[in-house]
C-alpha cells in the first residue's frame, strides 16, 4: 500500500483543464464555468486565453503541487500542440511517481481524432462530441466518484472576470426566473388491455410502440381509450381488461396485476406513456424528429409554418415573433428541441431545452455529430436568454394557439400541459445584455 500517495492526494483540490488555443478556448471556458458553478476549483490558462503569457514554471507548480484531477481536451487541433503534448507529459510522470489513480480524464471533443498513444489505456469520454450537456453530466460523475473536494461557493465571477467580457456574470438580487419546465395533468383514466379471443398473443413490435401504449403485467397499459386504440392495432383487436383512475394506479393499484412491481417501475412506464402522448402531438404537427444514442431531437422543417415565423405573446407579455428556421451560410439552421419528462411528487412536468440543428436546402441534418456542434457554436454564441426564451415560449404557445395544451386520448381522456412555464424566485441575478432587435429577428444572412 502507498501511503504517500493518499497524503498528496490530500493536499490536491485543483482540476486543470488542458487544450488548445485558441482553437478550443470555446469548450474549456464551457467547462471551466460549469465546473466552478458546481463548486469545484478549477485552473484553465486564463492568461493565454487573454493575450498574456504563462510561464512553464506556473504550470509545472500547479500540476505538480495542486492538480487532483488532470482534465485533458483531446481534438484535432490539441494534439498537434506542442504546449498540449508537455501538460499530458508532465500529468502522466507526476501520475507514476505518486501513483495516482485515475488522475488524467481524456475528453475527445472530434469525430475523427484519435487519443495520443501514451493515454491510450485510459478511459476517456467521448460524449462532448455530440452533445455537451451529456458531456458534463459524465464529466461530474467522474469527479463525484474519486471524491474530488469541491465548496459551496462558486468562483465563477473570478473566472469570468479573466478570461472574457461576455461569460455571464452573476450578482446578488432578487429574480424570477423563467424555467423550462411545463406542468401536466396526466389524462384522467389509464386503461389495462388483453388480446381478444381470437387473437393468439398481443402484439408486439407493431406500430403501437409510437403511441402511449406499453406492455405491462401480460397486458397492455395505455392512456388511449378502446375506440382510439383498436385504430391503432387493426386486426389484433384488443379487449379492455380494467380501467382505473390514473392517480389512483399510479398510487398503488397498480401493485392489483404486478405485485411484485416497485414505485420506480410504474414511474418508468407512466412517464413513457407521457412521452410518446407528446410524441404523437408532435408527429401530428409536422415536426420531424431525429435521434441521437437514445435521445431525439425534433424540430421544424422548412416552411412548416408561414414565412418560418411564430407570432405570440412573449416573456414580457408583449406581441412579437421568431424566425425559427433561417439561411446560416452554406446550411440551414432550425429551431429544434429536445425534452424529458419528470415526476416530483407524482407531479408531472415536461422539461424542454431548446437546441439548432443545420440541414442542406432539402432538409437533410447534416451526418458529422461533431460539424453539428462546432455549427451551433458558432451559430448561437450570441442568442441571449431572451432570445432562447422568446423561441421556447413561441414555440409552446405555436402548439395550441395560445391555450393550454390538448393531446387528445379520446373522447374523455385528454393529457393537459400548460404553455405557460413554471417560473422560481432566486437570490442571484444574471445581468445580461439585450437584443437590438427584441420585436423579432432578422432574416439570417
Amino acid at each position: 500500500m502507498n501511503h504517500g500517495s493518499n497524503a498528496i492526494n490530500s493536499q490536491r483540490d485543483t482540476i486543470f483543464i488542458s487544450h488548445a488555443t485558441p482553437e478550443d478556448n470555446e469548450i474549456a471556458i464551457w467547462l471551466a464555468s460549469r465546473l466552478e458553478n458546481a463548486g469545484y476549483n478549477v485552473w484553465i490558462d486564463k492568461n493565454e486565453l487573454t493575450g498574456g503569457e504563462e510561464f512553464w514554471d506556473d504550470i509545472q507548480g500547479i500540476l505538480t503541487n495542486k492538480t487532483v484531477k488532470f482534465l485533458s481536451i483531446i481534438s484535432n487541433a490539441s494534439i498537434n500542440k506542442k504546449g498540449v503534448k508537455d501538460e499530458i507529459s508532465f500529468a502522466l510522470d507526476i501520475e507514476r511517481k505518486n501513483n495516482l489513480s485515475e488522475f488524467i480524464l481524456p475528453i475527445k471533443i472530434d469525430e475523427n481524432v484519435t487519443v495520443p498513444i501514451n493515454l491510450g489505456r485510459k478511459n476517456y469520454i467521448d460524449d462532448f462530441k455530440t452533445d455537451w450537456g451529456t458531456g458534463l453530466e459524465r464529466v461530474l460523475n467522474f469527479l463525484e466518484k474519486n471524491n474530488v473536494p469541491r465548496s459551496n461557493i462558486s468562483n465563477l465571477g473570478d473566472l469570468e472576470s479573466a478570461l472574457r467580457k461576455n461569460v455571464i456574470k452573476l450578482e446578488k438580487g432578487n429574480e424570477t426566473i423563467m424555467s423550462n419546465q411545463f406542468k401536466i395533468r396526466l389524462p384522467e383514466y389509464v386503461f389495462l388491455y388483453e388480446k381478444s379471443a381470437t387473437a393468439k398473443e398481443l402484439p408486439k413490435n407493431h406500430e403501437y410502440y409510437e403511441y402511449p401504449v406499453r406492455e405491462f403485467a401480460g397486458k397492455l397499459l395505455s392512456f388511449l381509450e378502446p375506440e382510439k386504440i383498436n385504430s391503432i392495432v387493426g386486426s389484433q383487436q384488443l379487449v379492455l381488461s380494467a380501467k382505473y383512475k390514473s392517480g389512483d394506479f399510479i398510487n398503488g393499484q397498480y401493485k392489483i396485476h404486478a405485485v411484485n412491481s416497485k414505485d420506480e417501475d410504474i414511474d418508468r412506464v407512466i412517464k413513457t406513456l407521457i412521452s410518446k402522448t407528446f410524441d404523437m402531438l408532435f408527429n401530428s404537427k409536422g415536426l420531424k424528429n431525429i435521434y441521437w444514442n437514445h435521445t431525439c431531437d425534433w424540430w421544424f422543417p422548412n416552411n412548416l409554418i408561414q414565412d418560418n415565423k411564430i407570432y405570440f405573446t412573449n416573456y414580457y407579455d408583449k406581441k412579437t415573433y421568431r424566425v425559427i428556421v433561417g439561411k446560416s451560410k452554406q446550411y440551414v439552421w432550425h429551431f429544434c428541441f429536445r425534452y424529458r419528462i419528470k415526476n416530483s411528487n407524482n407531479n408531472f412536468y415536461i422539461e424542454i431545452s431548446p437546441r439548432t440543428i443545420y440541414t442542406d436546402e432539402k432538409d437533410v441534418v447534416i451526418p458529422s455529430d461533431s460539424k453539428l456542434n462546432r455549427l451551433r457554436i458558432s451559430r448561437t454564441k450570441t442568442w441571449y436568454n431572451e432570445k432562447w426564451r422568446d423561441l421556447l415560449i413561441g414555440f409552446m404557445y405555436w402548439l395550441n394557439n395560445g391555450n393550454n395544451i390538448a393531446i387528445n386520448c379520446g373522447d374523455d381522456n385528454n393529457l393537459l400541459c400548460s404553455w405557460k412555464p413554471e417560473f422560481f424566485s432566486s437570490e442571484i441575478k444574471i445581468p445580461e445584455d439585450k437584443l437590438t432587435n427584441n420585436d423579432g429577428d432578422i432574416q439570417d444572412e
